[in-house]
């Protein structure tokens, strides 16, 4: 994963050939251009970039279940 300054949030992954490919995450303020296998991003103010290994949590956030306000009045139903 790469996160630039404007925002923008990139994806990498690999093939079987280990070809590296970049997908858009989230859009930022510059526009992105995608070719063969590069990123290049037309922003003028790109000041920083940071790299991380790779999180779903971070693209693809987990829904939490909700937990019960009252667990003692729980009633369990069962179907026969």
């Amino acid at each position: 994963m790469i996160g630039l300054s404007d925002g923008t949030l990139l994806v990498g992954s690999y093939d079987d050939d280990l070809h590296c490919r970049f997908d858009v995450a989230r859009d930022g303020a510059g526009f992105v251009r995608l070719e063969q296998g590069a990123a290049f991003i037309d922003w003028r103010g790109i000041e920083w970039a940071a790299v991380s290994t790779y999180d779903p949590n971070v693209v693809e956030p987990a829904d939490p279940q909700p937990l019960p306000l009252f667990p003692e009045l729980e009633i369990e139903i069962r179907l026969n």
